[in-house]
């Protein structure tokens, strides 16, 4: 047996500084919704605590911040997203 703990956020059009879609929750990005208990409702509380560390990680983010129209530099975007893996 692997031991292995599952921890999934998933939500459709939401990025790590802009959101794709206009029926993202209260206009949050992943960042504001990654350690929730219930993505949609603010202020619902921590799913783990802050010193849990995964042994893996699998992310896909990204897609829905380079939206045609969105206007943001690769930095920033950058810098969001390691800012989120930290």
């Amino acid at each position: 047996m692997l031991e292995a703990e599952f921890h999934s956020v998933a939500w459709s059009g939401i990025g790590v500084l802009l959101n794709d879609a206009a029926d993202s929750p209260q206009n949050r990005t992943m960042p504001q919704m990654a350690r929730s208990v219930l993505g949609g409702v603010p202020g619902a509380g921590d799913v783990l605590p802050a010193s849990w560390r995964p042994s893996a990680l699998l992310v896909h983010l990204g897609t829905n911040d380079f939206t045609p129209g969105h206007e943001m530099s690769v930095a920033s975007f950058a810098a969001a997203y390691v800012e989120l893996l930290l």
